[in-house]
C-alpha cells in the first residue's frame, strides 16, 4: 500500500489523478493518468506526451528514492 500511497502522492503532487497502478510479474509498472476535472475546464482536455514524461522523471526518482524493484516504468493516459 506504500507504493501505492507514493505514486499517487506524486501524480497529485504534478496535477494529475491517478487513474490505474499495474505490476506485472516481468517488473512492468504501469502508471495510468489523466487530468482532473475542475469547473471551467475542457472534460476532453488530453493528456501529451510531455505530461507523461514529466510524471515519469518525477517517479523515476521517488521510486529510486524509495527503493522500489521494477525493470519498466509506464506513463500514459486511459485514452
Amino acid at each position: 500500500m506504500a507504493l501505492q500511497q507514493s505514486i499517487n502522492d506524486t501524480v497529485q503532487g504534478l496535477g494529475f489523478d491517478l487513474v490505474e497502478t499495474e505490476r506485472s510479474a516481468g517488473g512492468l509498472l504501469r502508471v495510468t493518468i489523466d487530468h482532473p476535472w475542475a469547473p471551467g475546464q475542457p472534460a476532453d482536455r488530453p493528456v501529451t506526451v510531455e505530461d507523461c514524461e514529466r510524471v515519469t522523471r518525477q517517479l523515476q526518482y521517488v521510486l529510486e528514492v524509495e527503493g522500489v524493484d521494477y525493470r519498466r516504468l509506464e506513463v500514459s493516459s486511459p485514452g
